[in-house]
């Protein structure tokens, strides 16, 4: 199979929508609220996947300590632009992503961008995007405060991996929302940001859930194996014995594990 070819099968299993349509994502106004641990390596890929891009503009990014901001802006150069406000982000930019810390952080961000649409109410199409783990409900009102203003929409973007991954762009990223938007920032966001889209539908709520669902994963995946190391100790065999086994066998067993309790006729 050729190079090219096969580069468009990869990319259309990542992404479960067809391209938009031109003049297309290239002509966006990007901007960016939130660079911790995991949104600043995250807008920092963003903007250096668009400044390859000759008809595209610098990302505008946002954080409520200006140091962080500084410091993408050192890395980078001209393919960012430090905003003066969240306001800014809000009134100028098409599609606005947001990596927040908390549903407290995330409601008073949100509340401000829709002050400052509330003052400058949009013309053209505006997409905000919330890549922050927040509890289900609280996506369903901010859908509903950004939804009431004209042209505005808004997508549940919860993605799954640690610092590293948002670091080497290898995120999974589950979206729920208005189809037309999560189509247009699919293709923003994988491979620059991600390797693979989960479409979770249009009910907002949807991401945020498997987000949950997935940590609550984690958590339990983490108690089974401190259990399971504690035994090891115990029984005079040891953890790092244990851990060897897990790394050897069973890792990779978790998918056919979960594939037969889903499908299993028992």
């Amino acid at each position: 199979m050729p190079d090219n070819l096969l580069q468009t099968v990869m990319h259309s299993d990542a992404v479960p929508f067809s391209r938009p349509a031109t003049p297309g994502i290239q002509s966006l106004q990007i901007g960016w609220y939130g660079l911790g641990a995991m949104g600043y390596f995250m807008a920092r890929n963003l903007a250096n996947s668009r400044k390859s891009q000759a008809s595209s503009s610098p990302v505008i990014v946002y954080n409520r300590s200006s140091a962080k901001s500084e410091k993408l802006a050192k890395e980078l150069g001209s393919a960012v632009k430090i905003a003066q406000s969240p306001a800014q982000l809000a009134t100028e930019c098409d599609v606005v992503f947001t990596n927040l810390a908390s549903d407290g952080v995330v409601k008073a961000v949100y509340e401000d961008f829709a002050k400052a649409l509330a003052q400058s109410p949009p013309t053209r199409a505006k997409i905000f995007v919330d890549t922050s783990t927040v509890y289900p409900t609280l996506s369903g009102e901010v859908d509903k405060l950004i939804s009431s203003f004209p042209h505005c929409h808004f997508v549940t973007c919860p993605v799954f991996g640690p610092p590293p991954g948002a670091d080497k762009a290898t995120l999974v990223l589950a979206m729920s929302g208005d189809y037309r938007s999560k189509k247009e920032i699919a293709y923003l966001l994988v491979p620059a940001v991600g390797r693979k889209i989960m479409d979770l539908g249009g009910n907002i709520e949807k991401a945020p859930t498997l987000k949950l669902i997935g940590n609550s994963l984690i958590l339990g995946a983490n108690e089974l194996l401190s259990e399971t190391f504690t035994l090891g100790e115990k029984s005079g065999i040891g953890a790092q014995t244990v851990q060897n086994l897990v790394k050897g066998c069973y890792f990779c067993s978790f998918t056919g594990y979960s594939l037969w309790l889903i499908f299993s006729t028992v």
